[in-house]
């Protein structure tokens, strides 16, 4: 489901961080099934130079670089359809 999705993004007018924060995800699940390990290391690849082209724009600026879920979480916008993950909460009371 999440790679129809992926494949679908460019037609369905999904933000550079919606397109990044769901290859992230897809790249985490394909892992740990030990599935596609070669388009795993692509998306998680393509993710990453996303957010790190992205990191700039982040809502909240106090997200630690280590906590990848929480990194692609805080690009997502709202109005894209983004809700506060649990991954975010630890962030909130914290600024």
């Amino acid at each position: 489901m999440m790679k129809i999705a992926l494949e679908r993004a460019p037609m369905a007018f999904w933000s550079d961080a919606a397109i990044a924060r769901t290859g992230y995800h897809l790249s985490k699940i394909l892992t740990s099934q030990n599935k596609d390990i070669d388009q795993a290391v692509e998306l998680a690849t393509a993710a990453k130079s996303t957010l790190t082209r992205l990191q700039q724009f982040q809502p909240m600026g106090n997200v630690e670089p280590e906590d990848e879920i929480a990194q692609y979480d805080n690009l997502q916008a709202l109005s894209d359809g983004r809700f506060t993950s649990i991954s975010l909460l630890k962030y909130v009371g914290s600024r």
